[in-house]
């Protein structure tokens, strides 16, 4: 809507091209929200099949990569499209075509603004009939988690307090989006700056060359090591994590002691 009040005021609409604008913009929801549907159903076959906390971390972090990466090149982007609009439109025409017909139909071509609409239109009726087919079944589908067997009295084995508090963290860890996502972001990336540096290794020594760090290369590997090290709180929440069950804890016949040094293990 923005850019349909700029672009009147500096160009101008015809009543046609008018017409053609607010019946895309209502219809533009529509191919959106098919795909963002579709999207939404492909994540929940997909977390059906995984660990959800994983698959959310992941997801996370690859948003982020993705964000970031597009954010420190949004000027050179911008710079590009303005420099570059007639091979745009020709990229749009050859692979989106439906936003390409869009773009003509605001314009005042009725021809293409009919296609469009036609698009959108038929797009999310096969989307809304894909759904209306699946969505109990995939609502209500029994999950492919291995069910474990009752255990034989003989293969029960015994573990210490400490060990049995320090199993039940690892799962509560395992099974929280949130606690794994802020809690643990910063092993990941442990594990990702040393292939990083392997990859980029002259961009970063370039990078410190501008900084004139250079000399000091070891004091700032150390200095990012220890921030990835912050950032790693793992058991530092726990305990207040436990919210409405620490009772159960307190409960069992562990000391206050035993109860923290599972945590802190973890």
């Amino acid at each position: 809507l923005p850019a349909g009040v700029v672009y009147g005021l500096e160009v101008g609409f015809s009543a046609l091209a008018l017409v053609g604008f607010v019946l895309s913009l209502l219809f533009l929801p529509l191919i959106s929200q098919a795909i963002a549907c579709l999207l939404g159903w492909g994540l929940h076959l997909l977390l059906s099949r995984m660990n959800k906390s994983l698959a959310s971390m992941i997801y996370l972090v690859g948003f982020l990569v993705i964000y970031f990466t597009l954010y420190s090149q949004a000027q050179s982007i911008l710079q590009a499209m303005a420099v570059n609009g007639a091979a745009i439109a020709g990229s749009l025409k050859s692979f989106v075509w439906p936003l390409y017909a869009m773009g003509l139909g605001c314009c005042g071509q009725l021809g293409y603004l009919v296609a469009f609409l036609a698009i959108a239109a038929v797009v999310f009726a096969v989307v809304y009939r894909l759904l209306s087919a699946t969505f109990l079944k995939t609502t209500t589908m029994s999950r492919s988690t291995r069910r474990k067997k009752a255990l034989e009295l003989d293969a029960i084995k015994s573990s210490s307090p400490v060990k049995a508090i320090i199993r039940k963290e690892l799962k509560h860890f395992l099974a929280s989006p949130v606690y794994l996502t802020n809690m643990s972001l910063g092993l990941l990336m442990m594990l990702v700056l040393p292939i990083a540096m392997l990859f980029f290794r002259g961009t970063l020594l370039e990078v410190l060359d501008l900084m004139e760090f250079r000399s000091m290369t070891g004091i700032f590997l150390s200095a990012t090591l220890g921030f990835l090290v912050s950032t790693n709180c793992i058991s530092t929440p726990s305990v207040s994590l436990e919210g409405k069950s620490l009772w159960i804890l307190r409960a069992m016949p562990l000391s206050a002691r035993q109860v923290l040094l599972g945590k802190l293990g973890f």
